[in-house]
């Protein structure tokens, strides 16, 4: 079973650049491993919706940072390519 959740994500993926991350909805393939990653969006239909949208961000911050080589074999899209 595939899922997401939201993780800290260090979105520069060129080696001579220094790291800068990002909360992203990151998503898992069927061995729990991180497959992709989006940009995170805070919008809904009312506060409450963006209420509990902030407090699964906020969970992000009690898991390890992801890093490029993370998703090393796998696809996923920064700034429009697929990488």
């Amino acid at each position: 079973m595939t899922y997401w959740n939201y993780r800290g994500v260090n979105v520069e993926d060129r080696p001579d650049e220094p790291p800068f991350y990002e909360v992203c909805e990151v998503f898992y393939d069927e061995n729990d491993d991180p497959a992709g990653w989006t940009k995170a969006n805070i919008c809904g239909e009312d506060m409450q919706v963006l209420t509990e949208c902030i407090k699964l961000m906020a969970k992000a911050f009690n898991h390890p940072t992801l890093e490029p080589e993370d998703f090393i074999g796998k696809f996923y899209e920064h700034e429009g390519e697929l990488h």
